[in-house]
Formats: structure tokens, sequence, C-alpha cells
């Protein structure tokens, strides 16, 4: 039954027809004023959409123009004042509408302009059906080629009278911790005569337009709390055992230096410390490392494992790429040569099973170590982008801390942390390094290659990172400009350069560490590679990279690829490379990520881009539209900044949260609810 009352609204996201209450309108149509004639019409708004009542005057006649159909007809208003009118495309039910009213007058709607500067024309021509004349319309999202927007309209209208009381019962239950109704009710700034079921009501069919978006506004802060609901189940874990490991990290610290040659800056000290309180808390806590490529993220959560070592706990960290893995898990075994460590990658493991620290790739999620009864007590997510919510609980317990690290967190992170269910400690950037970022067109490709031969004069290395390893077959067939590939990038390259270049990529492991090992043993000078190298390499000889199709890639994927050059200090030349045009949209993107090498502010432009994603608990949705229960509608951020300012009690009296109360059963919503008056 519920299938059929929805059908294809169903794409929308709607499992239930109360629902509908929540797919909004994207805008209004002001259907109000109908003109008596042509000429007032367009007197009074030229160039904008109004509505008239006239007839068809004559026969419509269908020629082809264009490859398509064409429909020409005039209309003539009641003063005898006639304009054409144009429809394309497949117009047979429209035909018969037209044909329906060459006696009976109806209304249309359109445009109003002149044809060669005096022939008056109707652009946009439509049929106004009597129920929806002198009313405001809503204009709602369609799908292409699943529903048109007048079928949502006519399916949500259906279900709609029915559909408000039950949506607005399921808000009050949704965010019943934060008030009852009149509560809800004046956080949205309703007088005492609107109701929830009223707002609803008005988000659809408003007086005007402007008072649909103050409908919509205020039913958008209550979008907001559902989503600081959500934050605020993100914030708490499970109880854990206090684990005391302060003086414990602090010698390890002094370890490190010792063996390192370089002593902690200060905020790397601080990050130790607020790692030590977390694993000290009775709750078990969630925590980002952030820092820029370089800022030594890896020291920070390598000496708070084994400062949890020396104090009876488990660490578990899992990297991206089995080269990190190695390259991590040869230093931390060099700085403390005493704490048992184990290394698992899908080329096997070593080091001791019962191991105080394990390292390892998603090897690790098929390893005995997530049949453990004793979870670890830390987890660590090196590059936290890599890895999904369920590839993390595969291996945490309620118990378990968890340590997130990226140069750049995913949007749903840095929502959360900017919404306070996640704890930060941030690093600054390295000093004594510079990464001037440059873009380059097709036209300056001369000039780009220039560039590369000075730094190989200089004695230095460089990197080429290609956005595909070959060229495919649909690649071919498609007709849009090709990309350039790693395969055919080798030879040209090697001709130009004999005996320099090596390459690396996702489809030949081995082949990629030996070209790896070469550039860091400086035999080779050029390292052609897909973005397989984008995650924690160091080649202490890089300092320029060339990004071919940056366009490609997303911000997060840029900054860690930057984050190759210069890792022992000095400048390192970052230079994208459009070989073809691209959108003016990407342009923008592309620019701010050459105004910048913060990668904390990289992250928050990545979250208004594409969204914060899902921030339930078990949402798999890291980054996207932003989930409310406003069916297609995304956050509107400075609403968010509103609410969240608010409900820490700066500027209302509106309670904190109570204990957090999972959703209403959508069977419980289905029960009938009062009908709005």
């Amino acid at each position: 039954m519920t299938e059929k009352k929805l059908g294809r609204l169903k794409s929308f996201g709607l499992a239930y027809p109360w629902q509908v209450a929540f797919l909004l309108p994207n805008g209004w149509e002001d259907l109000r004023k109908s003109y008596p004639s042509f000429v007032e019409m367009q007197n009074a708004n030229e160039g904008e959409h109004g509505i008239i009542q006239c007839v068809v005057a004559g026969k419509p006649s269908v020629s082809w123009k264009s490859k398509q159909p064409m429909l020409k007809f005039y209309l003539r208003d009641r003063h005898g004042n006639e304009v054409g009118c144009n429809a394309f495309g497949d117009t047979r039910e429209f035909e018969k509408e037209l044909m329906a009213h060459m006696t009976t007058p109806c209304h249309f709607r359109g445009r109003i302009s002149k044809l060669d500067g005096h022939k008056l024309w109707l652009s946009d021509p439509e049929i106004i059906t009597e129920g929806w004349v002198g009313k405001v319309r809503p204009i709602y999202p369609g799908k292409t080629r699943v529903i048109s927007p007048k079928t949502v309209r006519d399916r949500v209208f259906s279900l709609l009278q029915h559909s408000i009381p039950t949506a607005a019962q399921w808000l009050v239950r949704t965010l019943e911790f934060y008030g009852d109704r009149r509560t809800l009710e004046q956080f949205c700034g309703l007088p005492d005569n609107v109701s929830l079921a009223k707002l609803i009501y008005y988000c659809h069919l408003p007086i005007n337009p402007e008072h649909g978006q103050r409908a919509h506004d205020k039913l958008m802060r209550l979008a907001c709390l559902g989503v600081l609901r959500e934050v605020q189940e993100n914030k708490y874990g499970g109880a854990a055992p206090s684990i005391d490991t302060y003086g414990a990290s602090v010698y390890r610290s002094k370890e490190l230096e010792q063996k390192a040659g370089w002593r902690l800056n200060q905020e790397q000290n601080l990050a130790i410390c607020e790692i030590a309180e977390d694993l000290a808390s009775l709750i078990s806590a969630k925590r980002l490392l952030s820092g820029d490529v370089g800022s030594g993220k890896t020291a920070v959560y390598g000496t708070a494992a084994a400062g949890l070592a020396d104090s009876g706990g488990r660490s578990v960290i899992i990297l991206p790429n089995t080269n990190l893995s190695q390259q991590i898990f040869a230093e931390m075994s060099e700085w403390w040569t005493d704490i048992p460590m184990r290394l698992v990658t899908a080329q096997g493991d070593i080091g001791p099973q019962d191991a105080a620290i394990t390292l390892g790739t998603t090897a690790l999620l098929f390893d005995d170590i997530e049949k453990q009864k004793d979870r670890p007590d830390l987890l660590v997510i090196d590059e936290q982008q890599k890895f999904s919510r369920e590839q993390r609980e595969r291996i945490m317990g309620p118990a378990t801390r968890l340590l997130e690290v990226s140069a750049t967190p995913i949007p749903r992170s840095f929502a959360l942390l900017k919404y306070g269910a996640l704890k930060v400690s941030k690093l600054p950037a390295r000093a004594g390094r510079e990464l001037p970022t440059r873009l380059w067109a097709h036209q300056d490709r001369a000039e780009l290659f220039t560039r590369v031969k000075d730094t190989l004069a200089k004695g230095q290395q460089v990197l080429v990172v290609y956005p595909q390893k070959e060229e495919t077959e649909s690649e071919n067939q498609s007709g849009a400009p090709k990309l350039q590939d790693l395969k055919t990038a080798v030879a040209l390259w090697s001709k130009v350069f004999p005996g320099q270049v090596v390459c690396a990529h996702g489809g030949d492991k081995d082949q990629a560490q030996e070209s790896l090992r070469k550039m860091k043993a400086n035999e080779s000078k050029i390292l052609l590679a897909t973005t397989v190298i984008e995650c924690g390499i160091t080649i202490p000889n890089l300092h320029h990279e060339v990004i071919v199709h940056p366009d490609r890639l997303g911000l997060v994927t840029l900054h860690q690829l930057r984050g190759r050059l210069a890792r022992m200090g000095g400048v390192g030349l970052c230079d994208l490379y459009t070989p073809n045009p691209i959108k003016e949209k990407t342009l923008n993107r592309l620019q701010i990520f050459c105004s910048t090498v913060d990668g904390f502010k990289l992250a928050e432009l990545d979250l208004k881009l594409r969204g914060m994603g899902d921030l339930s608990t078990d949402s798999e949705l890291q980054s996207g539209a932003d989930q409310t229960f406003m069916f297609g509608k995304n956050l509107d951020m400075s609403i968010m900044s509103e609410v969240l300012e608010e409900v820490a009690g700066t500027r209302t009296s509106l309670p904190q949260p109570k204990p957090i109360m999972r959703n209403p059963s959508p069977a419980v919503c289905e029960a009938p609810g009062p009908q709005m008056a």
C-alpha cells in the first residue's frame, strides 16, 4: 500500500506517505494577478512571467526545426489582441489541450516580448488550471526520466492533507529532548496562533512567495536541531577503564627526541597530553589529530601509543598503504626498540602476535585482531579519508578510544568538529617549508617543461602525477577530450630523460616499491605515478611536482599530493597542469587551492563544496548532500550557525538536550494524527 501511494516519489528517499510533508518546493510561482490584455501584461512586466485569460485563435500547426517538432499557435485576449507562441518537443498532449480551448477561455502563463521589435510573442506558454489561478503555486523538484515536477506536485497534494499532522507529531517526538511542542514553536519564532502543522502547510502553500521563504527558513531551524541531535549521539562513547599514560608518554617523547635528533614542539606535546587525557577518561572519546603534511602527526600518535604500551594498554594503527605502513613501522621500531610491535600487510606479518602496538593496512581487518575479545584501548586511523565507518568498527570496541588523523579532515568530521561532537588537536605547519602552487593551461606547456628542467639541473627530484594508469576503452568511444595517462607518459618522459624515469601505480606493487626505493636513494630523478603516491610517502629530495588534470581530483587528494614536497624543509614547487579546458566552477576551486596551503582551511572549503554528509552514528555518508528531514534540502549554514549559538545558551533559554532518544519508528509515525485546523 505504501509503495502504491508514493509511487516514484520514493526516488527522493521517501519511505512513508506522511513524509511528503517534508518534500518541500524549491520556490513558488505567484499566480494571484491576471492581466486583462496582452498589451497591459507587456507594459506591466515585460520579460517576466504573467497570466492572462484568452482563447486559442485557430488550429495549431506542427513543423520541424533543429531536428525536433515545433508546435506553433496564436492566442487572442478578450480585447482581440493576438500573440504568437511556440512549444518544442513532444507536444501531442499539449496540442489536445489547446484544441479544447479554441472556444472556451482559459488562463495561460508566459513571458511577453516583442518579436522583431513590433510583433508580440508569448514565450514559455503554459495552461494554468482554474484551481491555481489567484494562488501561489509551489515548484517541486523533479527527477530526469523518472518523475516530472508537475507529477511530483500532483502526487504531493494528493497526500499532503493527511501527512501534515503526522509529520508535525514526528517532529515533536524526534526533537522532544529540546522541549515540548510549544517550546519548539517558540524556537521557530511562531506566534501563538501558528502551530508546527500550519508552519509545514505554509512551506507548501504560503500567502505569497516571501511568506513561503520565511516559513521554509523557520522549518530549517528545526532541521538544524535535528542535525545537532545526531551530533549529540556521536559525542559520547561507552564506558571505558581509566588508563594513566601521562608519565610514560613524557618519558617516551624524550626518548623519541634523542633517537630522532629533533625536538617536539609545544603543539605536539600538548596533543600528546590531550590524547593521554582521553585515555584517562571513563568514557571512550573520539579525537581528530589535524595538521598539515610534515607537521609531525606520526610522532604524536606514536608517542601516545608508546606511553599506552608502558601502561599495559594496546594500540592498533591503520594506515592507507603498504609503503607508508612499512615506513612508519620502521620509524617507530627505531624510536622505541624495547616495545614489541607488529606489522600486518597483504605481504604478511612481522612481529609477535601479542604486540603492544600493531600497525598495518586494511589487511588488519581480516586478521585475528578483529576477533579478539580484548579490543584495543586506542585505535589510530591515519589518513581518515581512506577508510569507512564500517572498517573502523570492525576493530573498535565500546571502550576503544578513536584517534583519526588527517591534514584535511573529511567534510563529515569537520562538521562534527564544528558542532562540538569531536575533539581536535591541531598542529601548526612545519617551519621553513614553502609550497608555492600555480595553475598552468595547455598553452603554458613549454614554460612548465622548462621549470622541470631547471629543477633537475639543481640536482632535485620531480614527481609527475597522472589521473589514470592507461587510456580506457570507454574514453576512446566517448568523443570527450582525452586524459593523459601514465602508460603513455612513461614512454615520452623516458625518451627525453633516458635512465632517469621510474613509475608507480597500484597495478604493480613490486614495481612501485622498487621505484620508491630508487627515488629515496636518489638513484632516479623523475617519478611518474598515479595517486597511489598521495599518502605519507617521504622522498627527501623531492622539490617539484606536476599534477596533470588536477580538475579530476578532490581538494583532499590534491593537498595530500602537495604534501609530498620538501619534506625536509625548503621550497617545493607544486604545478597544476590542465591540458583541456575546464569549467569556471572548477577553475575557481583550483584557484582557491593555489591560494592556501592550510589543510584545515581547505577542509572547511570542502565542507561547503561537498556538504557534510549524514552525521548519524550509523552513517557511511562522509560527504555529499547534508542529510536533514527536509528531503533534497541542504542545510543553510548561516541558519545552522545561529541555531548552534542559541543551543549553546548565548542567545536563548532553549534547554540543553535531554538524554538521547532514538527516532520514533515509522510505524508509530504512520498512526493517524489530529487534523490541522
